[in-house]
């Protein structure tokens, strides 16, 4: 049986797609392939609940000030938490960060060296675009030290985007060829509806068919597009705006009677926000390719979401709409997109149709589990 400890940031019940995947990932590993995981994250949000058996949590206390004051999702872990990581490791075959950057992640890294433990690293994330220089210039400069120390001495390193793999490849030499494995789909969770159903499941939250919803899914952060939202709430009040998640850029401070906040959701519970909406919108920027992408597409929901993020998968380019986010005309280009998309309320349509076919064919997580645990086959 191999002995994993993986380390994250936040678990899951904190909504961010780094956790999620985290999870997904480890339930696979743990029931498909044996591993037996124990995962530290921050004691900021609850354990999440129904893991399998093989998968348990330590969570370490930590300080979640950067991410409430600041919008950055940087907890900071007391030091005691060295004692029980410790003990973990030296139990353990191989350490799973996900993301080098964080605290506790850095932390397990050091150990497991010292143990002589190793590493498997997935990088989700690369450069940033930040409207603060500061932090733009800050995130490039620990990429190209902090980050390439760890990526650079890693086992194995782990991309989700081509994207993300090829910044760092500029600057980093790989022990081993980095791997492109994007994110799996629960299948069983994320499926379409047909047109009739959709229609009765909108009457039971109360919208006629005729009702035009957009929906956001993510943490309410700015690299996620949360000031282009507010932008496009405002311009369009007859569409029905929906945000699921959490996080400091929150859209019930907004005050606008087309916007509707879910908190604290289920994957079911999502999975029938995406039935519902016509549309999700996702003006990203900085990220390697959001899950929720994939899984608004398994729904049927057409998707609109900016040109760069597109880029991290490049398999379902041809699946998705998109519109640039880097640039000084972004407002009127989204705002020109969304006027056209309502004057031709059959393009999504056709677009869902499209969607629906059964045509799009995306990787489950028991065959990402597969991919991933032959990478953790070290010798």
């Amino acid at each position: 049986m191999t002995q994993v400890v993986l380390v994250t940031h936040y678990y899951s019940p904190h909504r961010g797609g780094v956790e999620a995947v985290a999870q997904k990932l480890a339930e696979a590993l743990c029931r498909g392939h044996g591993f037996n995981i124990t995962w530290f994250a921050s004691a900021t949000d609850q354990v999440p609940d129904n893991l399998p058996r093989g998968v348990g949590c330590i969570p370490v206390a930590a300080s979640n000030f950067m991410e409430r004051r600041f919008g950055l999702p940087f907890p900071i872990w007391t030091p005691l938490c060295i004692i029980p990581m410790w003990h973990e490791i030296q139990k353990a075959n191989l350490v799973h960060l996900h993301d080098y950057l964080y605290m506790g992640n850095i932390l397990a890294f050091v150990i497991a060296r010292c143990r002589g433990k190793p590493v498997v690293v997935t990088q989700h994330i690369g450069e940033i675009p930040y409207d603060s220089g500061l932090l733009r210039w800050t995130l490039g400069l620990l990429n190209r030290t902090l980050g390439r120390w760890v990526l650079t001495r890693a086992q194995r390193t782990i991309f989700i985007s081509p994207v993300v793999r090829d910044y760092f490849s500029t600057f980093c030499q790989f022990r081993h060829e980095p791997q492109h494995i994007p994110n799996g789909v629960d299948n069983n969770i994320f499926t379409p509806l047909s047109n009739e159903i959709r229609i009765a499941l909108r009457q039971q939250h109360g919208y006629a068919s005729t009702t035009t919803i957009f929906l956001f899914v993510g943490r309410f952060v700015e690299k996620k597009g949360l000031p282009m939202l507010r932008h496009l709430a405002v311009l369009f009040p007859q569409v029905q705006f929906l945000f699921a998640g959490e996080g400091p850029l929150d859209p019930d401070t907004w005050q606008l009677n087309n916007t509707k906040v879910f908190r604290g959701r289920s994957d079911r519970e999502l999975a029938e926000l995406y039935r519902l909406a016509d549309l999700l919108l996702l003006p990203s920027k900085g990220e390697g390719f959001p899950l929720v992408i994939q899984e608004a597409l398994a729904c049927g929901t057409p998707v609109l979401t900016s040109d760069v993020t597109v880029l991290g998968n490049p398999a379902l380019v041809d699946m998705l709409m998109t519109e640039p986010v880097e640039t000084t005309q972004a407002e009127a280009l989204w705002q020109r997109r969304i006027e056209k998309l309502l004057n031709e309320p059959q393009a999504l349509q056709r677009q869902r149709d499209h969607l629906t076919t059964g045509k799009l064919v995306q990787p489950t997580w028991s065959q990402i589990a597969a991919d991933y645990a032959a990478v953790m086959k070290i010798p």
